[in-house]
């Protein structure tokens, strides 16, 4: 996830360099008093937050609250003298990598087929490379398959049934994309159909499409997301649904990188629904957001980026479990808040923080 963030915000703001600097200030809130809204600034004052593809640093003031540095399949998060490791899908590098290590462990299954593939803002493939295999000749491969996608796939998924999977080149034999579908895959005890579906092309455009959709159920997960490159900057359109039993979670993201982008959220569960919007006006150095629960503005304000460097830092041991870290974590920010704000902490903590925060609180009652 960290460097899907680090990607994103550099291909949204499309700076030179390695990394970038961003702070935040904020203008309007309908919901936050005065008082509040003072703290939430001399809080966001104090921070900055520097993002590349091999980390983040989050520093308030001098102090650094929380950084990660990644390297390989796996990312060090930091807070203090503290430290906790998280998996990180790498695949080798790149998707394109595990495609091709994918193809050699099939290539006896291999048909090549001389069939174009409209992969939409990504081109047109010219040539497809054809993969199907039973359920009993999957189950063979699966140790080795698990093998060349290090945690990204949890231990008791199988494919009892027929797969495909197929890599897309174009007439000049440049690999462009994959694409793999069953309709039979077992996860925890439940079958699904699965459908994933990307390619590339520089300087032209990318498509990414994944579906899990439960047999015995609306349960599932859809992912679309669309990108052209233009000589100004991306053309993104995007969504992600999630529905299970009668909640329903949507996502959005519309836009250009060089104008404006929204992210919106519907959240739907009894006949209820409740949308949250947030939309940037991308300007050279800077951009105009808001937040918005509804109708109602939440707060808007000017986010501010330059190229910065990612500064090197010793790595502590890790220390307790991923629990006591994030505990540990939320008391430090809980402490910052309310240094920050003394008159209003409460409601900014129940405002602007998630569930660490609040347990954080909790742990903090004598």
């Amino acid at each position: 996830m960290m460097r899907i963030l680090a990607v994103l915000l550099s291909l949204l703001f499309t700076l030179p360099g390695n990394a970038m600097r961003m702070t935040l200030s904020v203008q309007k809130s309908e919901v936050l008093s005065h008082t509040a809204l003072d703290g939430l600034n001399a809080l966001l004052g104090d921070l900055s937050l520097t993002v590349s593809p091999d980390g983040f640093d989050a520093v308030l003031g001098q102090e650094p609250i929380l950084w990660a540095r990644i390297a390989g399949e796996r990312a060090v998060l930091v807070s203090g003298d503290d430290a906790c490791l998280s998996p990180v899908w790498s695949a080798g590098g790149s998707a394109w990598d595990a495609s091709e290590a994918l193809g050699e462990l099939l290539s006896p299954w291999e048909t090549e087929k001389k069939e174009n593939a409209d992969l939409k803002e990504a081109g047109t493939a010219r040539v497809q490379k054809v993969y199907v295999l039973s359920g009993p000749e999957w189950a063979g491969l699966w140790p080795s398959v698990c093998g060349l996608l290090p945690d990204a796939i949890p231990e008791d998924v199988q494919i009892p049934g027929k797969a495909t999977f197929k890599r897309y080149f174009d007439r000049d034999g440049r690999e462009m994309g994959a694409y793999f579908y069953t309709d039979g895959l077992s996860l925890d005890g439940r079958t699904c159909e699965v459908r994933l579906e990307y390619g590339l092309t520089p300087g032209k455009g990318f498509l990414l499409t994944f579906r899990c959709t439960f047999a015995d159920g609306n349960d599932g997960v859809r992912i679309a997301l669309h990108g052209r490159q233009g000589e100004k900057g991306w053309t993104l359109d995007g969504d992600f649904r999630e529905t299970s039993g009668n909640v329903s979670l949507t996502l959005t993201l519309t836009g250009k990188t060089w104008d404006r982008l929204t992210l919106k959220q519907t959240r739907k569960q009894a006949g209820q629904s409740a949308v949250k919007t947030v939309s940037l006006a991308v300007g050279d150095k800077e951009a105009d957001w808001e937040y918005r629960e509804g109708s109602s503005l939440v707060l808007s304000g000017t986010a501010a980026w330059e190229t910065a460097e990612l500064p090197s830092r010793p790595v502590p041991k890790k220390t307790g479990t991923d629990v006591l870290f994030y505990r540990k974590l939320g008391l430090r920010l809980l402490e910052n808040i309310r240094t920050a704000a003394p008159d209003s902490w409460q409601q900014l903590i129940h405002f602007v923080s998630g569930n660490a925060l609040i347990e954080a609180q909790k742990e903090d009652q004598p």
